[in-house]
């Protein structure tokens, strides 16, 4: 899982396809100016672009996240935290966590709140979704309020070829999973410059009924799907949950060998060995994407209630994390 008309992309939502995420770029670079002013050929152009996304989609319904736009200048990576790194939440995470400016990220960080309580996590992240908000792309268009965050953290880190990457998760009783949504993972390449259109990645999404998937800048040897099934299901249960990405870059760019692994709870959910990351020579997992998102493009819609959902725990690390 908005950013910029019909083009502040919407990471809110998860790749099924690269042919969709195509479609979806596509549809984040058409210039405003093709809108016009005029209210219906704006509904038009909305309408011919979800028929389009609509059509490749699979069942599922796992969100689609077109290529965002970042403001990260290449560097040359350099040593950072030294590993395992636990990333801090306090009042001004946003200093210590180096944001990386992309399309609708000012526009959504209200909607992160810091909770401090006694309990398993004494800080955690809070992300609203207020009623009625959309994804980004439906937020420029349309002018109604953003649900959220979308984030690039560069955590100064040292990049690395070989990743694991750790956080809970708690979704409220009450919780709707409605059209599908995404959840934080990693980027490569963000210190050379890269955009979410060019970075490899994987993070973690659910469809409507709160079934887990793997989405991201990937594909598989014998598919061009940017999203793997997992036999993962999230449940609105009020409790955390832990999550567990590794992630081993492919040994060279048109080599099918680098490797994706998933668990929740500690239980393997997803495994696959075949993996192309759209990495660049150089590109090292150097990033985090700091998603919690709703819907995506084909979402008109705002969502039909108040919602929230709670992060904490991240730990980025060169070896599985305890």
């Amino acid at each position: 899982m908005d950013a910029g008309g019909e083009s502040r992309t919407l990471f809110a939502m998860h790749a099924l396809r690269w042919s969709i995420v195509v479609t979806a770029i596509a549809i984040v670079t058409i210039p405003v100016a093709a809108f016009s002013s005029s209210p219906v050929s704006k509904r038009a152009a909305v309408k011919n672009a979800q028929a389009t996304v609509r059509a490749k989609m699979q069942s599922s319904r796992a969100p689609v996240i077109p290529a965002m736009k970042s403001s990260a200048k290449a560097v040359t990576p350099a040593s950072g935290h030294a590993l395992p790194y636990t990333m801090p939440i306090t009042d001004d995470w946003q200093k210590k966590w180096k944001l990386v400016s992309i399309e609708g990220m000012k526009e959504s960080l209200p909607n992160v709140e810091v909770i401090h309580e006694q309990g398993q996590f004494p800080a955690f992240f809070r992300i609203h979704f207020p009623k009625g908000s959309v994804s980004r792309t439906v937020w420029k268009l349309y002018d109604k309020p953003i649900g959220g965050v979308a984030a690039w953290m560069n955590p100064e880190i040292t990049a690395q070829s070989d990743l694991y990457f750790r956080y809970f998760v708690r979704f409220p009783n009450n919780f709707d999973f409605w059209k599908g949504g995404g959840l934080p993972g990693i980027f490569s390449g963000i210190q050379n410059g890269r955009d979410e259109g060019s970075a490899g990645s994987a993070y973690f999404t659910w469809n409507e009924r709160g079934a887990v998937h793997i989405a991201g800048g990937f594909s598989k040897k014998l598919s061009n799907a940017e999203w793997m099934d997992t036999v993962g299901q999230f449940a609105a249960d009020g409790q955390w949950h832990r999550l567990d990405l590794h992630l081993r870059l492919n040994t060279h760019v048109s080599k099918a060998n680098g490797a994706i692994e998933a668990w929740l709870d500690r239980q393997s959910i997803a495994t696959a060995s075949d993996i192309i990351f759209h990495n660049k020579t150089n590109d090292l997992f150097d990033a985090m994407g700091f998603f919690a998102t709703l819907a995506g493009i084909d979402v008109l819609s705002g969502v039909p209630k108040d919602m929230s959902l709670d992060l904490a725990g991240f730990v980025i690390s060169d070896r599985p994390v305890p």
